[in-house]
């Protein structure tokens, strides 16, 4: 018979008690926060003004990943009503100048 307090990891061959289990398990549902608050918008920039065409794709895709992480961060921090337009139009305008640059390069 299994004792209540007792867990059995199956991969691990070890029994842990239930309260050890519970103190080692965390479970959140915040997203870590961005380092610096205006980190996306210098990566942002960074994209944006970047002429080397090799380099492009990853500085866009850097910014990109910024903003939508502020974004989120942003939805359970309850960034002000600026900021979250500021953000909507940075990632629009990203997404509209890798469109363009993408056409460009076909062209």
């Amino acid at each position: 018979m299994v004792e209540v307090e007792d867990l059995y990891l199956p991969n691990s061959g070890q029994a842990l008690s239930i309260r050890s289990f519970y103190s080692e398990v965390v479970m959140t549902t915040a997203f870590p926060p961005c380092q610096n608050r205006t980190d996306w918008k210098s990566l942002y920039a960074a994209a944006i003004l970047e002429t080397n065409k090799g380099v492009l794709p990853q500085r866009v895709s850097e910014a990109e990943a910024a903003v939508i992480a502020r974004r989120r961060e942003i939805f359970y921090a309850h960034g002000t009503p600026e900021e979250k337009e500021a953000l909507e139009d940075a990632l629009y305008a990203l997404h509209a100048f890798t469109t363009a640059w993408q056409h460009s390069e076909a062209a």
